[in-house]
């Protein structure tokens, strides 16, 4: 349980002994309560040192926290729990706070359930990331113009030989590939996630084009680079080098 604010008063010898709140009962039934079940009591250390609490049942019973902690303490939690008070003149919040000694209403009506978000991880953005460029082969292998699409956010960033150009829609769909080179599918494709954060990704990939023989047409090494939209990894750049492969080579 953590205190801040006028709360953390709450636990000083003055305020114990004295305070009953109404359809709460006395402050020191419910402390010894908190006592008997082990529930470790954390003070605000700025609110503390601001409001001078600072006595012998705090500094045997409680501990105090800097707002860095408490924050790393929530964020290690899976849920937390935040009470809000009202007092006569002035609605105040409190932060896993169990009194405010100056309200006169039952704190139980005033509190709210909090569940802290889930921290994405690397590995987790890693598999999401790689899952959407598997998508977008999947599609260019089908032929699949509107898979493509739907995987690309555009304008579409291309770095060819020496210059950049913003491409208003895809610049080579596969049945021209088809078309100008024999190309009939790819082989041996790997790709690898290079760098990731939660709204951005860097992939590269290679693999080898072939013709419908089997014959190879060339190699090359691809860099893509995706943004995250409205949840879904979309590519927003892309540069390529490729290896001919000549017809005795291949």
């Amino acid at each position: 349980m953590f205190l801040a604010g006028d709360a953390a008063h709450g636990v000083g010898e003055p305020v114990v002994d004295n305070f009953h709140g109404m359809g709460t009962g006395a402050l020191q039934a419910h402390l010894e309560k908190l006592q008997l079940h082990n529930v470790a009591i954390h003070l605000s250390n700025n609110s503390c040192n601001f409001r001078g609490v600072d006595d012998p049942y705090v500094a045997q019973h409680c501990l105090k926290w800097l707002p860095t902690e408490l924050v790393r303490r929530i964020a290690a939690c899976d849920k937390a729990l935040t009470y809000q008070f009202l007092s006569a003149t002035v609605k105040r919040g409190g932060i896993c706070s169990l009194f405010d000694y100056m309200s006169c209403i039952p704190v139980h009506h005033y509190k709210t359930y909090m569940t802290t978000s889930h921290v994405t991880t690397r590995a987790e953005l890693e598999v999401e990331v790689s899952q959407a460029i598997g998508a977008y082969l999947q599609c260019f292998l089908a032929n699949d113009m509107d898979g493509i699409n739907a995987k690309v956010a555009y304008p579409l960033s291309l770095i060819s030989d020496g210059h950049t150009s913003l491409c208003s829609e895809f610049p080579m769909s596969p049945k021209q590939m088809m078309e100008e080179t024999g190309w009939h599918t790819t082989v041996n494709i790997m790709s690898a996630v290079a760098g990731v954060n939660g709204n951005k990704a860097h992939v590269t990939s290679s693999g080898t084009r072939v013709r419908k023989d089997g014959s190879v047409i060339e190699n090359y090494d691809v860099f893509y680079a995706l943004t995250k939209t409205s949840g879904n990894w979309k590519i927003f750049s892309m540069s390529q080098v490729v290896y001919p492969v000549s017809a005795d080579q291949s």
